[in-house]
């Protein structure tokens, strides 16, 4: 397949090289159509905005109140990025 060879590449070596590439590329192009199988899929169920298992997933564990409320601060900044990263997701319409 691949008529360039390394220096010190022997003819095995070599010809293990070009089945592995032809391996990779016969994988690249199935992973490509079962993208394209994904992209066909309907929309699925949307999921509600009170689904409760994302409020418990974003519940932190440990006591009940958080460090910065127990201090009477506002949340840091991460906190408030991970608050809103474990919200669903919303579909475009």
């Amino acid at each position: 397949m691949n008529n360039g060879t390394a220096a010190r590449e022997s003819a095995p070596c070599r010809a293990a090289r070009d089945r592995l590439l032809e391996e990779e590329i016969a994988l690249r192009r199935l992973t490509g159509a079962v993208a394209e199988q994904r992209r066909r899929l309907p929309p699925g169920t949307p999921v509600p905005r009170d689904c409760t298992e994302w409020r418990t997933a974003c519940r932190p564990t440990g006591s009940s109140s958080t460090g910065s409320q127990r201090r009477g601060s506002s949340p840091s900044p991460t906190r408030r990025r991970r608050a809103r990263s474990c919200r669903p997701a919303t579909r475009p319409s």
